[in-house]
C-alpha cells in the first residue's frame, strides 16, 4: 500500500504482527495528510507500528507535531508506535526544536520508543525494533 503526494512518498508494509512505515522525501505541513492517514489506518488496540523515516529529507515543525501526536494517539489506543529509521536531517531539526529525552516531560515516551531523541536510538531497520 502507497500514500503518494509530489513532496513525500509513504509506503506501507505488513507482516504477521507489525506495520512498517516506510517514509522518503519532505515532511511538511503540505505533506502531513499522507502520513497521518498512514497511522490512522493502522491504529486499533494491540497494533504495532515501526516508522522507518531514514528516506527524509527535510522536516518542519508541523511535521515533528504530528509524529509526537501519532505516538501519543497510539499509546492511549493500546498500540505501539517506534522509531527505526531517523535520518540525519529529522534527528537534527527535532534536535533543534527542543525534542531531547533528556529534557522531556512527556509522560507517554518510554524508553526510546518515540521521536525524542536518545543516544541508543536505533538509526535504521537493519537493527531490529523492539518486541
Amino acid at each position: 500500500m502507497q500514500h503518494q503526494n509530489p513532496e513525500l512518498q509513504v509506503h506501507i508494509r505488513e507482516t504477521e504482527n507489525v506495520r512498517i512505515i516506510q517514509v522518503e522525501g519532505d515532511l511538511s505541513i503540505r505533506s502531513n495528510q499522507s502520513l497521518r492517514a498512514a497511522f490512522l489506518a493502522g491504529l486499533h488496540p494491540g497494533a504495532r507500528a515501526v516508522v522507518d523515516a531514514s528516506g527524509v529529507t527535510s522536516v518542519d515543525l508541523s511535521s515533528l507535531q504530528l509524529l509526537c501526536s501519532a505516538h501519543r494517539t497510539y499509546v492511549l489506543n493500546g498500540a505501539a508506535l517506534e522509531f527505526a529509521g531517523r535520518s540525519e536531517v529529522l534527528d537534527r531539526t527535532a534536535r533543534t526544536a527542543g525534542y531531547d529525552a533528556s529534557h522531556s516531560v512527556c509522560p507517554h515516551r518510554r524508553d526510546c520508543e518515540c521521536l525524542w531523541i536518545c543516544p541508543q536510538a536505533p538509526r535504521n531497520l537493519s537493527q531490529e525494533p523492539r518486541a
